[in-house]
């Protein structure tokens, strides 16, 4: 991120999570140790300054560093397109990157996007979305944005589209888990709570800096909260009443 700054906008920053080696929590930037498997971070905001692990003090030169970035960046670009790979590609730099460092980050949100390409060509010709597909989508969903929550707080493009791919699998895998009694009333009441706000949001954001742009989002994400809205007062406020 320094080096971001530095060489698009010629300034070093000291905002909180430039000052904070592990981008404020999110591990944005961090490798794992090779020695002990322990998390590193940049020492400090020096941009000579090596990766430092926090467990065992073994350092990494930020020349390293790079290259395996840059390494990983064209795997990223060769296996896009292809969800096997970039799932395989994503177990295999696990070792070696920490799970929300930014590339691997990058690489969820393209196994995401695969996975909406897959499960709507599915539903297309009437084929249904399996537990395990609905499952690892809205875990990686929720993965990417738990981070962008702590590094981009707010509404923003990529985290309006995450928001968009979890909804369908979301509603979906609740409504499993309540009809066959793997979660308890409330906690789906609150799920679906938190769902129809993630929803709106979508819709918000996309008519306020999408329009135009892609109107088949705005048709899906509004007859989307209609059904979640239609199941949370049928199916679940029924119940509580």
């Amino acid at each position: 991120r320094a080096q971001l700054i530095q060489d698009n906008w010629h300034f070093s920053c000291s905002c909180p999570r430039c000052k904070d080696p592990s981008d404020l929590g999110s591990n944005f930037d961090s490798l794992h140790c090779a020695v002990c498997q322990g998390s590193m971070f940049p020492d400090g905001n020096d941009l000579s300054s090596p990766w430092v692990c926090g467990k065992c003090g073994d350092t990494m030169p930020r020349e390293k560093v790079k290259v395996l970035e840059d390494k990983l960046t064209r795997k990223i670009r060769s296996s896009a397109g292809d969800l096997k790979l970039l799932e395989a590609l994503f177990v295999e730099n696990l070792n070696l990157f920490h799970t929300n460092h930014h590339l691997l980050v990058n690489t969820k949100v393209q196994i995401i996007l695969e996975f909406g390409k897959l499960m709507e060509a599915q539903a297309q010709v009437g084929k249904s979305w399996s537990l395990k597909q609905v499952k690892r989508k809205v875990d990686l969903c929720c993965q990417v944005l738990d981070v962008m929550n702590r590094i981009e707080p707010g509404l923003s493009d990529i985290k309006s589209l995450v928001m968009y791919e979890m909804s369908a699998p979301k509603l979906m895998l609740l409504q499993y888990n309540l009809g066959t009694g793997k979660q308890e009333l409330m906690e789906v009441k609150q799920e679906m709570e938190n769902l129809i706000v993630t929803i709106k949001n979508v819709c918000n954001n996309h008519e306020v800096f999408e329009e135009g742009k892609d109107e088949k989002i705005i048709t899906t994400a509004k007859a989307l909260l209609k059904d979640a809205k239609d199941f949370y007062n049928e199916a679940v406020m029924s119940r509580t009443a």
